[in-house]
């Protein structure tokens, strides 16, 4: 050690050192490392007992590729002749690129994929219709379209035929004519033929695709006639829908169907229909709520095609990528790739060799690795010259002896393209091989997709992978290879457009090789290092699962299959255990059927080993199993959030700081330990510890009807119990003047805009309750609360007194001194505050919400009698009891069956100790507002609350759930203003109030107003939606995070969702309210554009938002 230091300290200070010579007597050994990080292996230096490397024998150094110090041990160790030592260093190299090629092998593995079409006969024979309904048929001219109508009418159903025509025509009754690339005609269709349906739309099929070219008359006009009717139609079609749907209950299935567009057999595959097969992939994705399926019939259709189309759609038994071939049924499968045994590849230094895309991240690494194997004449095609950083690269590889031709032209042009190859025929070596490159990446959900982002994106890859075919087809080429996406293989938000053109690529591909031409399309993942996977969307995958592949493998994958018949692969490292449960959020996906989900260490684990944890509950009681899992939870969840404490069973998981990777790894290793299924939604739904070890709990009880476990459940009329000592001790009077006024929750939003009134509307002083250290913190906490929303005015802020204290201890917080002084100085009460947290259970709000209520009343009581003005909520009525009912402020509060969320418990339990202190003689109000908005005139608002982070969520995912319901929200002015005003009113006292606003509004309108904001936001089925927010919780930016459980969550007995307990709720009648309310200026606006306008200018102004693409107006 004293050595090496002393030689790093001459070497720094400018003393050249022999490294090689110094290092020529110490072993080394090159490590392979792990290329991504899920391999989960040691890779530590392993040692022998007495700490010293073992000299390498001949086999490491061959592994290290190490033929100079191979050679020297050989001289020294081995008897061999001069002439065989001449042959030495020439059979070294075989064999180390053999080894080479070995260990390419080893590395690239687990990274190749293919698609393989799978016979699968149907189960069922019932192709029966449970409903009756409208169906929409895009229909080809061939007349398929017609024998399905006719099918389905002959089973009670009413069918529209809309045929692709020149202009738009009504023909006859039933069947109509569009333009296929005009939204006019779709908008005119949906409202003309689709406003008054008899009967409700069941389901759409477009077959518009089997109008395509066949093979034998392709060119690009046709090609781009295929395009407009495939993907076009289709997005048109789909903009549509996921508008119409939005006011519809029932979302009809959409079914594409091609015509010989999938490589099932051994016929020519429609190139012209390809396109479509890709798109279907993403709106799989991004409309599950419409999705049905995509079916590729047979070239030679037969009599009964149609009935066997509509079995399918009747039932596919889970399938949604389907093919039919000499009447068999394939389906679809993603399976890992056999490796096949792959020759030597070269380059031939009197070949040219042509890239695509040449001038971007990816062309150039191909063009390196091409140079580097020998190539010596490159051209290189951008639609761009060269800039100053790639004229380097080009240089570079000049200087090795190549020749670099740089071509400015548009592969989708065939002008251009006949110039380049034209240019080759002239003046270079004969063209040996292509690599298609060039693609114009886009990332758009489907709604997005302009014509023209779609033609940008599909050009490059269609048709000029086309053109480059046409024109080379005579031409004897090495290889032809088409750099394709792993978006075409089971599709990826936000690039439709690029799935489509990507699978054309991989049919293409297919294609030459039935012709006898050679063809490889590679589905890539996401390349490190640019190209075509920019930062931000390799961040976004990564988090899904999906790692960049380092350039030097990815061109030793693409080495590695240049050299076998492969046609079609993908090459992608995956990690399954993550990457497939968010895949399958929303349900099972038989694409990935195959592909085991488990981490490769539990894949490796023999099926007979099972877990310490798995034996011990397999021999408990049953009344013992529940412990065992909370405790084995606890565990789980403490090591996987790194936590130094057993967490709370009760406590919700997101609160303790889960994400979406975590939680699939947690759920991965709950799988794995316990031999149990937990799909990724219903670990989502349950939240805690103690709900997730009541679901496991009936996967080891199955036959149980009812287990034997000790479970908290929480009766909250149990809970409602005053304290027998609080009671008023002396008569409440009247006339009694009121200069104290005690306000609790004046930190919070309400509590704010009911300070500011109560600051105008009384000459009181206002003591408010405040956590602080000291006075003076209280008084500019409070202050800062009110600046925060525009209300603090410093000519009123003397009657402001802070008093410390805490709403969830005994006596608020205060001494018994304080506490008696207080009861002697106030007059009213105002009891706003609270803890509102629609995540955490009762046991975690009740302290606050509940005894802090408690001790409310116990002051209200003391010494005089002081009248209790109670803010209560309008949700005290969301028992199920209560369902599809109305009722008035006189009703009483019984039904608790159904009430379950934590916060609402609390507030049913205070209120209901509010009235018990009200029938022994205290005076009292109760108040109960909706959720709270902001202010009606100024729009400011509390961002932090659900109604806010629920629209930023929504606008961030670009969906809202169709809710079908009513928005309930109101303007804090307009409840503080009523609040106080009906509270200095004597009649109030004994009243409650419902504070909801009277105007109705859908949450479908306030949709549609978003969107014409310029926030574009998709109305899907609640379900769907719930499957799209699982997929964001690897964003740590999305508003809703942390509020998952909350909407995965299910209401009452009927399990309803939060959308179907809106369309559920009780509906409060506010008459009364608003006849205390009349002859005031006190008036509660409906929720509308103009309201809306007001608090989205805030939002903007504030940063909550970001500006939309649509301005909006100004608010006054």
């Amino acid at each position: 050690q004293q050595m090496l230091h002393s030689l790093a300290t001459l070497y720094v200070r400018g003393v050249p050192v022999d490294w090689s010579g110094f290092d020529q007597d110490y072993p080394r050994r090159r490590v392979q490392l792990p290329t991504y990080p899920f391999q989960r292996q040691r890779y530590w230096a392993k040692l022998p007992e007495n700490g010293h490397l073992k000299v390498d024998n001949p086999f490491n150094l061959l592994n290290q590729a190490d033929t100079r110090q191979l050679i020297q041990q050989l001289e020294t160790t081995a008897k061999l002749s001069e002439d065989e030592l001449r042959l030495l260093p020439k059979l070294l190299d075989l064999l180390v690129e053999q080894n080479q090629q070995q260990q390419t092998v080893a590395t690239i593995k687990d990274w190749l994929y293919e698609i393989e079409w799978q016979p699968k006969p149907r189960n069922m024979t019932n192709n029966e219709f449970d409903n009756r309904g409208s169906w929409l048929i895009f229909a080809d001219k061939g007349g398929f379209g017609k024998t399905l109508a006719k099918v389905l009418q002959a089973r009670g159903n009413n069918c529209i035929l809309v045929y692709a025509g020149d202009s738009y025509q009504n023909q006859e009754t039933g069947t109509w004519s569009i333009k296929p690339f005009s939204p006019a005609d779709f908008e005119r269709l949906f409202h003309e033929a689709l406003a008054n349906l008899a009967q409700p739309l069941q389901g759409i099929v477009h077959l518009w695709s089997l109008d395509a070219k066949s093979i034998g008359e392709l060119n690009v006009s046709a090609l781009e006639q295929g395009q407009i009717l495939g993907v076009g139609s289709v997005l048109y079609l789909i903009h549509k829908l996921g508008k119409n749907i939005a006011d519809s209950q029932v979302s009809p299935r959409l079914w594409l169907v091609s015509q010989g567009a999938v490589p099932v057999g051994s016929s020519l595959p429609n190139l012209a229909q390809a396109t479509l097969w890709g798109l279907a992939k993403v709106v799989a994705l991004e409309y599950l709520e419409l999705w049905g399926g995509m079916l590729d019939l047979d070239n030679q259709l037969t009599e009964d095609e149609a009935t066997k189309l509509l079995a399918e759609i009747v039932d596919s038994e889970g399938e949604d990528y389907l093919a039919f071939r000499d009447g068999k049924r394939y389906v679809a499968r993603l399976v890992r790739k056999q490796l096949p045994e792959s020759q030597k590849l070269t380059f031939q230094p009197d070949g040219t060799y042509l890239i695509t895309g040449g001038l971007g991240a990816l062309g150039l690494t191909v063009a390196q690795w091409m140079v580097e194997k020998g190539a010596k004449k490159l051209v290189l095609i951008g639609r761009r010259g060269a800039s100053e950083q790639v004229q380097k690269t080009l240089s570079c590889m000049e200087e090795l002896g190549a020749k670099i031709f740089v071509a400015q032209a548009d592969v989708a042009n065939e002008t251009d393209m006949r110039g380049v190859l034209e240019q080759i025929k002239i003046s270079m070596p004969p063209l040996r091989g292509i690599v298609h490159a060039a693609g114009v990446p886009g990332y758009d959900a489907i709604a997005q997709i302009t014509p023209t982002t779609l033609d940008s994106v599909l050009r490059p890859k269609v048709i000029g992978s086309w053109i480059l075919h046409q024109l080379t087809q005579e031409i004897k080429l090495d290889f032809f290879v088409n750099f394709s996406s792993i978006s075409a293989v089971w599709g990826s938000k936000g690039q439709a457009h690029y799935a489509a053109a990507n699978y054309f690529l991989d049919l293409l591909a297919d294609y030459r090789q039935k012709l006898g031409l050679p063809a490889l399309s590679i589905n890539w993942g996401p390349w490190a290092g640019g190209g075509m996977a920019v930062e931000e969307f390799q961040t976004w995958m990564s988090r899904m699962g999906i790692e960049a592949l380092p350039p030097t493998q990815a061109i030793a994958s693409l080495e590695y299959l240049l050299g076998t018949n492969c046609v079609q692969t993908t090459v992608a490292n995956i990690d399954w255990s993550l990457f497939k449960g968010l895949y399958e959020s929303r349900g099972k996906r038989s694409l990935l059927e195959q592909i085991n989900a488990q981490p490769q260490k539990t894949i490796d684990q023999p099926s007979n080993q099972r877990s310490e944890v798995l034996q011990q509950l397999e021999a408990a009681t049953v009344a013992k199993r529940h412990s065992i899992l909370i405790a084995f939870l606890q565990d789980e969840v403490a090591r996987s959030l790194k936590l130094s404490q057993l967490p709370d069973p009760q406590q919700g998981l997101f609160d303790l700081g889960m994400d979406s990777i975590i939680a699939i790894e947690l759920v991965n290793s709950i799988q794995s330990k316990l031999q149990v299924e937990l799909p990724i939604a219903d670990f989502l739904q349950a939240s805690s510890i103690d709900a997730l070890a009541m679901l496991l709990l009936k996967q080891f009880n199955p036959d149980n009807s009812t287990l034997e476990v000790t479970a908290n459940v929480l009766d909250i009329h149990q809970e409602a119990v005053l304290d027998d000592s609080i009671y008023p001790e002396t008569a409440y009077t009247e006339t009694a003047p009121i200069n104290s006024i005690l306000l609790t929750g004046a930190t919070g939003f309400l509590g704010a805009f009911l300070l500011k009134e109560l600051l105008h509307q009384t000459e009181a002083d206002i003591y408010c309750l405040v956590r602080a250290e000291d006075a003076e913190s209280g008084k500019m906490k409070i202050q800062n609360n009110l600046k925060s929303y525009s209300l603090w005015e410093e000519e009123r802020s003397y009657r402001i007194i802070p008093i410390l204290g805490n709403l969830s201890q005994p006596k608020l917080g205060l001494s018994a001194e304080k506490f008696d002084k207080l009861a002697r100085e106030i007059d009213v009460i105002y009891h706003n505050g609270a803890v509102l947290n629609f995540v955490y259970p009762y046991s975690a709000l009740k302290p606050t919400n509940v005894l802090g209520t408690q001790e409310i009343l116990r002051l209200a009581c003391k010494f005089k009698v002081k009248p209790l003005h109670y803010v209560s909520t309008d949700a005290v009525f969301d028992s199920s009891g209560y369902y599809d009912r109305e009722v008035t402020e006189s009703e009483p509060i019984i039904h608790t069956e159904g009430i379950d969320l934590g916060y609402t418990q609390t507030k049913w339990v205070a209120e209901k100790l509010v009235t018990i202190a009200r029938t022994r003689g205290l005076p009292v109000s109760i108040y109960r507002p909706p959720l709270i908005a902001g202010d009606s005139r100024t729009g400011f608002w509390n961002t932090d609350d659900f109604t806010c982070r629920f629209l930023k969520g929504c606008i961030q995912m670009g969906s809202m759930p169709n809710m079908n319901c009513g928005i309930t929200i109101v303007p804090v002015d307009y409840v503080s203003q009523a609040i106080v005003y009906l509270s200095q009113q004597q009649e109030s006292l004994g009243k409650a109030f419902h504070l909801n606003n009277p105007h109705y509004s859908s949450w479908n309108q306030v949709a549609n107003w978003i969107d014409q904001f310029g926030y574009p936001v998709r109305q899907i089925s609640y379900k769907a939606w719930e499957a799209e927010l699982i997929e964001t919780l690897g964003s740590k930016d999305n508003a809703l995070n942390g509020l998952l459980p909350f909407f995965l969550r299910r209401w009452s007995k009927e399990q309803l969702t939060f959308a179907e307990l809106g369309q559920r709720r009780v509906k409060l009648n506010c008459q009364q309210t608003v006849a205390s309310l009349a002859g005031t200026s006190i008036i509660c606006p409906p929720v509308d554009s103009k309201l809306l306008n007001t608090y989205f200018s805030h939002f903007i102004q504030s940063s909550f938002l970001d500006t939309p693409q649509i301005g909006i107006k100004a608010s006054c």
